[in-house]
């Protein structure tokens, strides 16, 4: 491995111990990092990787020998590695780190088809559009705070809560994220292919069907990964807080 891959890798207790402890079939852990590391896309490889296990670093994770030599271990660590080496987006490579830790803290490893199956989602969804999933919450959880007459038969009607802010949720994507107007629903119902956002459907007179919702699939992917808004640094925030 080149001396910058080395500088990169040197500090870091997980792969360390995973270099020192660990054969896959034979095959060296730390040969198959440098193997990754020295492809055609060498430098974003290696760029990615330190950034993955930078995130791991941060949580401070304390891990037995048992748990490092187990086969759950390497797949759920190589699964999330492998995702974060390849994404175009690196703001999403701490998303996979923290996903992963996660799993690891949560000693969540007889659910692992739960692990897979989000992070899946995570690899499927663009960093723009986990942006504007993550916003649109929150502005359904502030819209499900604002005091309403209980006497209000529409008080709990799904599309007459959007109106609420669905008009300042499409400005900001529009001034953010520089999306038209007529493309946001379009954007919206496309990350519907995670199941993270869901269309608001009503027999209202009107209703197109261009307003919607994020589902507890989403809600669940952000309390994994600890989603806050100084994840998303490119991003203005012109909406609310």
């Amino acid at each position: 491995m080149n001396e910058r891959a080395l500088e990169l890798y040197s500090g870091n207790h997980l792969i360390r111990a995973l270099i020192k402890n660990y054969s896959l079939c034979g095959i060296p852990v730390g040969e198959l990092i440098d193997s990754l590391a020295t492809e055609a896309y060498n430098k974003l490889h290696v760029e990615r990787a330190a950034i993955f296990f930078e995130e791991l670093d941060r949580g401070n994770i304390e891990l037995s020998q048992e748990v490092i030599q187990s086969e759950e271990f390497l797949f759920s660590l190589f699964a999330a590695l492998k995702a974060s080496l390849y994404t175009r987006q690196k703001e999403k490579v701490r998303f996979f780190a923290k996903l992963f830790a996660k799993h690891l803290t949560k000693n969540q490893f007889s659910q692992a088809d739960e692990y897979d199956g989000y992070l899946k989602i995570l690899d499927g969804l663009t960093f723009r559009e986990i942006y504007m999933l993550y916003r649109l919450k929150q502005y359904e959880d502030t819209a499900h705070l604002i005091e309403v007459d209980e006497d209000d038969e529409d008080k709990d009607d799904e599309l007459r809560i959007a109106g609420r802010y669905w008009r300042d949720f499409s400005r900001e994507m529009h001034e953010t994220l520089g999306i038209e107007y007529p493309e946001i629903a379009g954007l919206l119902t496309r990350a519907g292919r995670t199941g993270c956002y869901a269309p608001i459907t009503s027999m209202t007179l009107g209703c197109r069907g261009d307003r919607g919702k994020t589902t507890r699939v989403f809600e669940k992917l952000a309390e994994m990964i600890g989603m806050k808004q100084e994840d998303f640094p490119y991003y203005r925030n012109a909406g609310l807080m």
